[in-house]
């Protein structure tokens, strides 16, 4: 079963996850609209690496595989690198040392093995 979120839940759940991978606030230069075109983007493509819609709810796989290929892609946000492009590429991209992006790796590719 999916469920449907309101603008404002995913602004929630993408400011909450932001804050705590990057300490931002709700006044950062993030825009509430680009924060949710990207949540959306990052359900669309779990949806199109699993091949079918997974529970999006919260403590779910399918919220943890958005949930961590977000916090991937938002570390890359900022930075003049461009980081991984697709899941397929979080998986196997290069971290380096970065324990905190090999971590939200290890964690997307077990929430994506569940679903």
């Amino acid at each position: 079963m999916t469920h449907e979120y309101s603008k404002e839940d995913l602004i929630r759940m993408g400011r909450s996850e932001l804050r705590a991978a990057h300490g931002l606030n709700n006044d950062s230069e993030i825009s509430d609209e680009f924060l949710v075109e990207q949540i959306e983007a990052f359900a669309d493509e779990v949806y199109a690496e699993v091949g079918y819609e997974p529970d999006l709810g919260p403590g779910t796989p399918g919220y943890d595989a958005v949930r961590f290929y977000g916090l991937i892609r938002a570390a890359y946000f900022l930075s003049p690198e461009t980081g991984p492009t697709s899941i397929s590429h979080a998986r196997r991209f290069d971290y380096e040392d970065d324990q905190t992006l090999i971590h939200w790796r290890n964690r997307l590719v077990r929430a994506l093995s569940t679903l």
